[in-house]
């Protein structure tokens, strides 16, 4: 009894956690522009999450360079690994209605594979243009100095 109420609070939970996207749903142009205006200040909000998050670890990794430290090399990889996780999250949480079953309903493992790939491709991504990114303003400081 314990275990289902429990089992349905976290569904509850993880389901409150999704980015809906509702395309069925049929709006005014008003509610259409609210709609977007979320959608913006949202992105907006991620989009500078992400940036400073960036910078904080192209100073680690400008930091680990100049001093040769192991343990700040060690806390950029570990820094660029929650990063990757934090995106890989982020694009798994979204959902858009009325399609937002078809991956997590596939029956078979390489049917759910095959439907997460996307998801790991932007991920994957766009990793490897953050990294490139903090690398090339790392060196452009180095560079300056």
């Amino acid at each position: 009894m314990f275990e289902a109420l429990r089992f349905q609070v976290a569904m509850e939970e993880k389901t409150e956690k999704d980015r809906i996207i509702d395309l069925s749903k049929k709006r005014t142009e008003l509610e259409w522009s609210h709609e977007i205006q979320e959608v913006s200040e949202k992105a907006a909000t991620a989009w500078f999450r992400w940036v400073g998050w960036m910078f904080a670890i192209g100073g680690i990794s400008y930091l680990a360079d100049k001093t040769n430290s192991t343990i700040l090399k060690a806390f950029e990889v570990i820094s660029l690994v929650l990063l990757t996780i934090y995106f890989l999250m982020f694009f798994v949480s979204i959902r858009i209605e009325p399609y937002h079953s078809w991956a997590r309903s596939c029956k078979t493992r390489w049917g759910r594979i095959i439907a997460f790939a996307p998801l790991v491709i932007v991920t994957g991504l766009l990793f490897a243009g953050s990294k490139e990114v903090i690398d090339t303003v790392v060196q452009l400081v180095k560079e300056a100095k």
